[in-house]
């Protein structure tokens, strides 16, 4: 498969539905940049963002608390 390019009117990559998009990808272990003027940057998922068996979610700050919670005592 070739590369794919999605560009939407946002500003800034990190006020954009396309991070939605960029997470998923991200989380299947695809490479996404993020183009702003004449430099790229690597993306990663956001750190808020869970992903489990390849399926991204985004818990509320309480889930992402129990979350937290679980892995200290793991």
């Amino acid at each position: 498969m070739g590369r794919t390019t999605i560009m939407c009117a946002g500003a800034v990559p990190w006020r954009c539905h396309r991070n939605l998009i960029g997470d998923a990808l991200v989380a299947r272990g695809d490479g996404v940049l993020d183009i702003l003027d004449a430099a790229t940057t690597r993306a990663g998922s956001r750190a808020f963002a869970v992903v489990v068996d390849g399926e991204v979610t985004y818990p509320t700050q309480s889930e992402s608390d129990q979350l937290e919670l679980l892995d200290d005592e793991g």
